[in-house]
């Protein structure tokens, strides 16, 4: 996932590692440029790490646009619920 990164001050962007880095799911971050490379575990992944990453994306204004490809694995239910604040981010 390549995104823009938005960080305010110094202690913001370094809070936005430490959440990423401390979600299970996430197994790597880059910086490409002025853009970070997000890179996910490739198995299934937790329920409440999904949860975590939609938080992330939300609170940074990060596309969420990638994360549609979980609406197809047992988290379908929940990440399709049309009343979520995330819907529109991932779904359009």
């Amino acid at each position: 996932m390549k995104e823009p990164s938005k960080f305010y001050s110094y202690l913001d962007e370094e809070n936005f590692f430490k959440w990423m880095q401390s979600i299970p799911a996430v197994n790597l971050i880059e910086r490409e440029g002025h853009h970070l490379v997000i890179t996910l575990i490739d198995q299934d992944i937790e329920e409440m790490d999904l949860r975590d990453l939609i938080a992330v994306f939300a609170r940074y204004q990060i596309d969420m646009g990638d994360l549609k490809k979980f609406a197809d694995t047992e988290h379908g239910e929940w990440i399709n619920n049309p009343d979520a604040y995330w819907y529109c981010s991932i779904f359009g």
